[in-house]
């Protein structure tokens, strides 16, 4: 795996902020599925909102509640994003094999539980 560092440097985003535009909705829900506080996911969006990657939106009528949505920009960024993190998951791969990453998955999955 001693490509990840080069990937992880080659990337347009910084990697935590990275896994912050996968497709959740609302900061209650990233912060869950990333096992975050809100104040520490909201921060990291702003990071992002400053660079022009995402924009938020009010969701009905709970104003507390804001809707994530990615800007042009931040889809060119994800584009040139995905094939570095597909390149290194696929290191792993290769270097832990099918099964070797599935229980490393697994068991990194039951710590987080």
């Amino acid at each position: 795996m001693q490509a990840l560092p080069a990937v992880i440097a080659a990337m347009p985003v910084e990697s935590p902020t990275y896994g912050l535009t996968a497709g959740f909705k609302t900061v209650s829900q990233l912060a869950n599925v990333m096992i975050m506080d809100q104040t520490t996911v909201a921060r990291n969006l702003q990071l992002l909102e400053k660079r022009g990657y995402i924009f938020f939106q009010e969701k009905g009528d709970d104003l507390r509640v804001k809707q994530i949505h990615i800007s042009d920009s931040g889809q060119q960024i994800l584009k040139k994003a995905q094939p570095l993190w597909r390149s290194a998951q696929q290191e792993m791969e290769n270097d832990l094999g099918k099964l070797g990453l599935d229980v490393f998955l697994k068991s990194l999955n039951a710590v987080i539980k």
